[in-house]
């Protein structure tokens, strides 16, 4: 299971790039375009599979009942936990969870970071395992390729014109600025 523990303190465009780009000079509708910002971010960053400015993640394991622990080899079987939301900048913690709330820092682990998505694996010895990490291009709209943020804009652009009767999946505009970064993951 993956949860945001801290989105971006900025967005990627700002309101004022917005108003540029769909030509406004009024402010009655700033709400509603910061709204709009947003919103486009979330659709870009989900089509994308990535994060765009830093945020940080927690990604939790739980052992189930399919994945008993192997007590019997000498060599304890990984968990694998991936990344998503790349690209990873820094691992921040990597906990066992205990049953009374409590967390054990897990030192040993390994980081798999020449995979699309990167991964962390510990020992199959744990019931429960919280990795805590931070992803994104950069702290700044500046960091995140042009392509991306020009992707941002179109989609807000889409969204303020048709108010809601749009499927930016069927944009091949947007598909072609946004292809050479998307993630595709199998189900």
């Amino acid at each position: 299971m993956i949860t945001s523990v801290k989105a971006p303190e900025i967005t990627v465009v700002s309101l004022a790039e917005v108003k540029a780009h769909l030509r406004l000079d009024q402010s009655y509708e700033d709400e509603y375009l910061e709204g709009l910002i947003l919103t486009a971010t979330s659709v870009v960053e989900q089509y994308l599979g990535r994060s765009l400015l830093f945020q940080t993640w927690q990604a939790l394991w739980c052992r189930s009942e399919e994945q008993p622990q192997n007590l019997t080899s000498k060599i304890p079987a990984t968990v694998r936990i991936d990344l998503v939301y790349p690209p990873l900048i820094e691992i921040l913690s990597v906990n066992a969870l205990l049953p009374n709330n409590g967390k054990n820092p897990i030192k040993r682990y390994f980081l798999d970071g020449n995979r699309l998505i990167p991964q962390v694996q510990v020992a199959n010895q744990y019931e429960a395992v919280e990795v805590i990490y931070q992803a994104g291009y950069g702290n700044y709209p500046k960091n995140v390729p042009s392509a991306i943020r020009h992707a941002v804009l179109l989609s807000i652009t889409d969204l303020y014109e048709n108010r809601g009767t749009t499927n930016l999946a069927e944009n091949t505009m947007f598909q072609s600025l946004l292809q050479p970064y998307r993630i595709m993951r199998l189900p």
